[in-house]
């Protein structure tokens, strides 16, 4: 069973409500970053309470770990990427995504951003080869996009060798040398691509894939959303109320977001931040899954449809 952070806050006016003798538990599991920071925002809000939920949120690096809680039931609900989700489901465990977390867009990338140290000398795809990549995990669409990124680019993603980091830990690593390259978010550096920084951006990675994409989802399993389907409708109104209020007010989410990871609140709001989604759409996971059929990661084609549940 996984460390677990209990977060109660007082009512707040607003909000979807759902009439109950008492608030129903809800165990999540979510990124310690501003990719998975809606949970934190809506139970500081208090807006699990005034849909009814009693939320214990679990920070824990890495989705396959997430995955595998959810899977087991130790979680009911799980951040991650759509890909790890159709990956699940092809293998025939009953997982399911429930609702948006984050969209990208090309306009305005926060995270799928792929550094390397001013130092390095390396400035394109080709210089890549035979080099060391890291990602906060493996086999999703991080891997897929970087990969899709090398190979369009004049380089062969065959010879890189990926490793999972965590987000906090890519910028040292990076300038220690004991990596050549990293995927990371903005709150991982906040001062990314600004004069100073020592790091260099070379690409948004997401975007040789499509200008719009889902960037991370919330999921559960099948099971747990027939016999908990007002607690999961209950979580998705959730998530869309906190994603119209986050992505209005990055000021007052960033002094929220600072009390849980390890970033002041000065780092964050210097940081581009992401965009939260408020509605799931099969649209924008399509691409996501059409390149994991075409890097091999599926093994036939998945319409994304049959990976959504409305509750």
């Amino acid at each position: 069973m996984f460390a677990a952070l209990v977060l109660l806050a007082p009512l707040t006016s607003g909000g979807a409500a759902y009439a109950q003798s008492s608030p129903s538990p809800i165990h999540i599991g979510t990124a310690a970053s501003d990719l998975g920071a809606q949970v934190f925002y809506a139970a500081d809000l208090g807006y699990f309470r005034n849909a009814g939920l009693q939320p214990t949120i679990s920070p824990i690096s890495g989705g396959p770990t997430i995955m595998a809680a959810v899977a087991s039931g130790d979680l009911d609900v799980g951040w991650g990427n759509a890909i790890d989700v159709t990956v699940a489901h092809q293998r025939g465990i009953p997982i399911t995504i429930i609702a948006t977390a984050t969209v990208e867009d090309q306009s305005d990338p926060g995270t799928g951003i792929l550094a390397v140290t001013n130092a390095s000398g390396l400035k394109t795809a080709k210089d890549l080869t035979g080099k060391t990549i890291a990602l906060l995990s493996l086999r999703n669409f991080t891997e897929l996009a970087t990969r899709n990124w090398i190979d369009k680019n004049g380089g062969d993603a065959k010879t890189v060798h990926f490793v999972e980091l965590p987000y906090s830990e890519m910028p040292a690593a990076l300038q220690a040398g004991r990596i050549d390259a990293a995927v990371l978010d903005n709150t991982a550096d906040p001062t990314l691509g600004k004069p100073g920084d020592p790091l260099h951006v070379l690409s948004a990675v997401f975007f040789t894939v499509a200008p719009r994409l889902e960037g991370a989802v919330w999921y559960s399993t099948t099971t747990w959303v027939a016999s908990h389907r007002q607690e999961a409708k209950a979580f998705v109104a959730v998530m869309k109320q906190t994603a119209l209020w986050a992505n209005g007010h990055h000021d007052d989410s960033a002094t929220i977001l600072a009390s849980h990871i390890s970033r002041t609140v000065d780092q964050i709001k210097g940081s581009k931040r992401v965009i939260y989604g408020t509605d799931i759409s099969p649209a924008l996971v399509q691409p996501e899954l059409d390149l994991a059929f075409k890097y091999g990661l599926l093994a036939q084609p998945v319409q994304a449809r049959d990976v959504i549940t409305n509750p």
